[in-house]
């Protein structure tokens, strides 16, 4: 077995022994949709339209389904369409429901030919993929973002999701993609840079509510 298993088994040991003490839910937010999101981004460089696919119904099976979503193609002034998925979870309990399945089952249940991790603001890092599925190309930049953590490692993410737990802290946050659909493109692969800063800010406003 290795650390990072061992770990997280003792982690949770160690979470439920006293998990009598944080009795209660951690406070999350109450009355507020994603809809609430801008449409206009960056001062007008991005604007953005409903988007007429309907992701949310190929959520992983093995988990439930998220509180809340919000699927727009953004534009800029280069006629460049992004497409952006953002899916609330309002409580890691029962279980960590932001995973890293979740993204390709998202997406339409792509294979993986290209990963790596890119710091796309001081602080915030997401997974750049490069995904095929026959004839059919799509490139995705995603993230998992809660109160005090942007980040596109599940492990990190598990840690900070139980040590908000134990102290009694807000567990709640998104999964966020944000994809083009073709060959890749530099161009396109920029868009995808130059609009996640702003997705990231817009929701993090949303989240601070």
């Amino acid at each position: 077995m290795g650390w990072r298993p061992a770990f997280v088994l003792l982690w949770l040991v160690f979470a439920a022994a006293i998990r009598h003490v944080a009795e209660g839910s951690a406070p999350v937010l109450r009355d507020s949709r994603l809809e609430a999101l801008p449409t206009v981004l960056a001062g007008g460089k991005w604007r953005s339209r409903p988007s007429a696919r309907r992701s949310e119904a190929r959520w992983p099976a093995m988990a439930s389904r998220p509180e809340d979503s919000c699927l727009r193609i953004y534009t800029n002034q280069e006629e460049i369409a992004i497409e952006a998925q953002i899916f609330y979870v309002r409580t890691r309990r029962p279980g960590n429901r932001l995973n890293k399945e979740a993204v390709n089952c998202l997406h339409g249940h792509y294979h993986s030919v290209e990963r790596q991790i890119v710091a796309f603001q001081p602080g915030a890092e997401a997974g750049f993929l490069r995904l095929e599925r026959a004839e059919s190309r799509s490139s995705v930049l995603y993230w998992f973002q809660t109160p005090g953590l942007t980040t596109a490692d599940n492990f990190r993410l598990l840690l900070h999701l139980y040590g908000q737990d134990l102290q009694r802290q807000r567990s709640d946050g998104c999964l966020v993609k944000l994809a083009y659909f073709g060959s890749p493109d530099p161009r396109k692969d920029a868009a995808l840079a130059d609009l996640a800063p702003f997705v990231h800010r817009a929701l993090g406003e949303w989240l601070a509510r």
